[in-house]
């Protein structure tokens, strides 16, 4: 299914971008996404659009729409972040045509690269840190011994 990538366009470096890897087969992004929708307000050249982010990181975003910019076109996004704005100014480092997106059952968007968080840095890297879980953490579960009597405690065997 990947092999056949018309209408997918990519720049180097896809840190934002749907959840395929990229021609080259590796995932080239730095940092984990997390789900995210929200109202973005995308501004390029002389156009502006409303669209929804998918997904969300600290150096990038997925928007869900069918402009169709070229890898490398900068635009300014304007979103809320758990309550707070966030402004910032980004390049398009992935374009998913309807096309490609129907043909590869993706959703057709942008994937966009931060080169400068204007406001709300901070606020965006507390929301993800909150949502992502170190490499290699894993959940602590708390487990209750129970003797033969299902008493808690004892000794296990």
């Amino acid at each position: 299914m990947l092999g056949n990538l018309k209408g997918v366009n990519s720049g180097e470096g896809d840190s934002a971008g749907s959840n395929q890897p990229s021609r080259s087969g590796r995932d080239r992004r730095h940092s984990k996404r997390v789900p995210y929708g929200t109202k973005v307000i995308l501004r390029w050249a002389d156009q502006q659009a409303e669209v929804q982010s998918i997904n969300l990181s600290v150096s990038g975003i997925f928007v869900e729409t069918t402009a169709a910019l070229r890898a490398g076109s900068m635009v300014v996004l304007r979103f809320l972040c758990d309550g707070r704005r966030v402004d910032a100014m980004g390049r398009v480092v992935r374009c998913v045509t309807p096309e490609a997106a129907k043909r590869l059952r993706l959703v057709s968007g942008l994937g966009i690269e931060f080169q400068k968080l204007l406001a709300g840095q901070e606020e965006l890297e507390k929301f993800i840190a909150h949502r992502v879980q170190p490499w290699g953490a894993t959940p602590r579960l708390r487990a209750t011994i129970h003797t033969k009597e299902g008493e808690p405690g004892g000794s296990s065997r």
